[in-house]
């Protein structure tokens, strides 16, 4: 079952996001110019659908000017790895209003709107790469840059003032990519599949939204087995970080108590414990209804949707996913799980 390194790399992904120098600015249009403007492309209309794993969406500039959460999560932003991330990827995350991260069996797809240093992202893929070739596309100013990068694969795709995709290991991604954007593939896109497209209007406000698409490969319990797509979505709130997760798939009636119980062991898993994901505020149970049937069902399968919110202390989870990206989680993931949730949450152990 993969749902706990799902979680892993949700949480590190994240949190190695961060920017870098913001570009110089642009000239005024003029009057010409201004009625002139680009029509953009909608990033989730080119993220393929076949094998998907997992997507998540990050609104990075909405997040780098909250000025609560950067000073909560100062330990993973602070300017060394800022400044780090700039000079190896060329992306500025205060401009950057949509990024994708789409997980497949062979590779890795991110995209992301290129209005506002799309040119500098091109150039550190350059700098980066070797055995470079270029394919042209039917678009005006794009291209197709393929090369190897730290002994991997890497394609990026550029359309000058709209997007970049970057594919990693399987290069394949970008292509389709570029298929999507010059009109030659109208197939459909992971949100409109059947068992994503019900979880794709949730929680858009979210600064931070995670899909999960089943089933769950080895799965040795029924609530793993029955699984077929997932949406977390983080939500700051002040001092603290909501977690709303949402679970859809195929259960019996009275799965919930089993549904509940499995729940509250993943959260006591050794990675959510890593992750400071295993110590919500307040205890939290798993509520399930029967899904109405639909014209997103197709297959006309009994679905239930499964629904909890968790509440965090956003600090103490930027502390514990910080000590993880430092490598220093060992120690912790022995510890006793009382001593290590004070350790944690600056709180004193419960009594055994």
């Amino acid at each position: 079952m993969r749902a706990p390194s799902f979680v892993l790399a949700v949480a590190l992904m994240g949190s190695q996001l961060v920017g870098c120098r913001a570009p110089a600015p642009a000239p005024r249009a003029n009057s010409n110019q201004k009625t002139q403007q680009i029509q953009r492309h909608a990033l989730p209309s080119l993220i393929p659908a076949p094998g998907i794993l997992f997507l998540i969406e990050l609104k990075p500039a909405e997040l780098m000017s909250n000025r609560a959460l950067r000073k909560q999560w100062d330990l993973l932003l602070r300017s060394d790895r800022l400044e780090a991330f700039q000079k190896v990827s060329g992306l500025d995350l205060n401009k950057i209003q949509s990024l994708w991260i789409a997980g497949y069996p062979l590779g890795t797809l991110v995209l992301f709107d290129a209005i506002s240093c799309g040119a500098q992202v091109e150039q550190a893929f350059l700098a980066r790469a070797s055995s470079l070739s270029e394919r042209p596309s039917s678009l005006p100013g794009a291209r197709l840059l393929t090369g190897i990068v730290n002994n991997e694969p890497q394609a990026l795709f550029h359309l000058p003032k709209d997007f970049i995709a970057l594919a990693y290991a399987d290069i394949t991604l970008a292509k389709i990519v570029q298929a999507y954007a010059e009109g030659r593939l109208h197939a459909k896109t992971a949100l409109d599949t059947r068992f994503l497209s019900p979880l794709a209007p949730l929680y858009s406000e979210a600064k931070l939204r995670a899909f999960l698409v089943g089933p769950f490969e080895q799965a040795t319990d029924v609530v793993a087995q029955g699984f077929a797509s997932g949406l977390a979505a983080f939500i700051p709130n002040q001092n603290n970080l909501t977690l709303q997760l949402v679970a859809r798939g195929v259960w019996p009636d009275d799965a919930d108590p089993a549904i509940n119980t499995w729940f509250q062991q993943l959260l006591n898993t050794r990675e959510a414990r890593a992750l400071g994901f295993g110590f919500p505020i307040d205890a939290a149970s798993v509520h399930c209804s029967a899904e109405n049937q639909d014209g997103n069902n197709a297959a006309n399968i009994d679905l239930r949707r499964c629904q909890t919110e968790l509440g965090y202390d956003s600090a103490a989870l930027a502390e514990a996913i910080y000590r993880v990206t430092q490598g220093s989680s060992e120690q912790l993931l022995a510890n006793d799980p009382r001593a290590w949730q004070s350790q944690i949450l600056g709180s004193e152990p419960a009594p055994p």
